[in-house]
C-alpha cells in the first residue's frame, strides 16, 4: 500500500515539475522575443573623431575599421537634446561649395526611429557635408556633436579655442577635461562613441 502512495506522490511531483518547466519555457520564449527587439537601440549616433590634430586625408564617406579607433563606449543625452540636434540637421542649408571633407575630423552616423540614416562630416578646415553633399556649416550643430562626443578633450585649452571656431560663440563646455596626456599612450588616432537617447 505504501508503494502505491509513493508512486502517486511521485507522479504528482513529476506533473507539477512538468507544468513548471512548460511555464518557464513559455516565459523564456515570450520574453526572449521582446528582449531581442530592444538589443539594438532605435535612435543613436555613432561619432568618430580625430583625437587631437590628425593630418588626415581620408574621405568622410569611408567607414572606419574597428582596429582604427579607440572605442569609448556610449553616453546618454536627453530626448530634448537629441531633438535639438535633429532640428539643426533638418534646418541645414545646402552650400554651393564642393563637397569635400579633406582632413575629416568628425564623422557622425545618425540612426533615426524610422530606420533612416544620415552621415554628417565636419572637416578640419570648417567644411561640413551631410550624406555626401556640401552644406553651410552650423556652429551650433558642430558644437553639440563635439561636446557630446568628447572631441574637445583631446586639445589643451589654448589649442581648442584657436582650432574650434564654434567655441567663440559657445565657450568651452563645462565638462571639458584636458586629455592631451593620453595621446601618447595609444597608437590609434581616432575615437568612437555611441550617443544614446534616454
Amino acid at each position: 500500500m505504501s508503494g502505491n502512495m509513493i508512486s502517486k506522490h511521485s507522479i504528482g511531483c513529476l506533473l507539477q515539475l512538468d507544468n513548471i518547466i512548460a511555464f518557464i519555457s513559455l516565459l523564456f520564449v515570450s520574453c526572449s522575443g521582446s528582449i531581442n527587439r530592444y538589443d539594438e537601440p532605435v535612435e543613436y549616433v555613432d561619432l568618430y573623431y580625430a583625437k587631437g590634430y590628425v593630418d588626415s586625408d581620408g574621405p568622410c564617406e569611408d567607414d572606419f575599421d574597428g582596429r582604427e579607433v579607440l572605442d569609448k563606449g556610449s553616453t546618454y543625452i536627453s530626448r530634448n537634446e537629441f531633438e535639438a540636434i535633429e532640428r539643426l540637421l533638418a534646418e541645414s542649408e545646402v552650400s554651393n561649395g564642393v563637397a569635400s571633407t579633406y582632413g575629416m575630423c568628425l564623422q557622425s552616423n545618425f540612426h533615426f526611429a524610422d530606420s533612416s540614416t544620415s552621415r554628417v562630416c565636419v572637416g578640419q578646415f570648417g567644411n561640413m557635408t551631410i550624406d555626401g553633399k556640401s552644406y553651410v556649416r552650423q556652429d551650433s550643430l558642430v558644437y553639440l556633436l563635439r561636446k557630446y562626443s568628447g572631441f574637445y578633450n583631446y586639445y589643451n585649452r589654448e589649442e581648442v579655442v584657436r582650432f574650434c571656431q564654434e567655441l567663440s560663440s559657445f565657450g568651452i563646455p563645462e565638462n571639458y577635461r584636458d586629455m592631451t596626456g593620453d595621446l601618447d599612450t595609444t597608437s590609434v588616432f581616432y575615437a568612437k562613441i555611441r550617443i544614446l537617447v534616454e
